[in-house]
């Protein structure tokens, strides 16, 4: 894709005034909110490098439940400007070692590891670095709200009942929305539930 898109979707339930919107790599994207058909969003690839990105859309029906749909990768591919190279200097440049990588995923779990079997009553745990509004956050399964635990601020632990989940794989992801009005989506982890 590139330029300006219009991103559709289609939505099999009644949408509360949260509606739905467009995620860009796990990010709200922009501000539209669509609450009713058609569902439009639209996408300025402009501003997004060139490259594998990933779309999703977010819901929240009347029942205050939240979905997500499944991923969608697509690839951005826009005409790059010229970029006139900076003068070479030989001047002497002093360096220091560079600081250990620090994670900047403002929303990770942390348990379970991608992979790993569970079985019985878990608890996910997350890592979240911003600081969330009353929404907090929750966790999802297979894209849809599981359970009512929330959290807003460490630990962020969340309850999971694998027994009411079928035997196989599944996704987990947690939501989290900040203080600034944005809404995050850690990346998903697939996990094997066994009985």
């Amino acid at each position: 894709v590139s330029g300006s898109v219009t991103v559709q979707g289609a939505v099999g339930v009644n949408l509360d005034p949260a509606g739905s919107y467009l995620m860009v790599d796990g990010k709200e994207f922009g501000v539209v909110r669509v609450t009713a058909a058609p569902y439009n969003y639209p996408l300025d690839t402009t501003i997004l490098s060139n490259g594998a990105h990933t779309l999703q859309l977010w819901a929240h029906d009347t029942s205050n439940t939240i979905s997500l749909s499944s991923t969608v990768a697509v690839n951005v591919s826009n005409a790059s400007t010229p970029v006139t190279p900076a003068p070479v200097t030989t001047t002497p440049v002093t360096t220091t070692p560079a600081p250990a990588p620090v994670s900047t995923q403002p929303v990770s779990i942390t348990f379970p590891a991608g992979g790993q079997a569970i079985s019985g009553l878990v608890t996910v745990t997350a890592s979240v670095l911003a600081q969330l509004d009353a929404a907090g956050s929750i966790l999802l399964v297979d894209g849809n709200q599981f359970g009512t635990a929330r959290a807003w601020s460490a630990p962020f632990a969340f309850p999971l009942d694998t027994s009411v989940l079928a035997t196989g794989l599944h996704t987990l992801q947690i939501w989290a929305h900040t203080t600034g009005n944005l809404t995050l989506l850690s990346d998903p982890v697939s996990i094997s539930v066994t009985h």
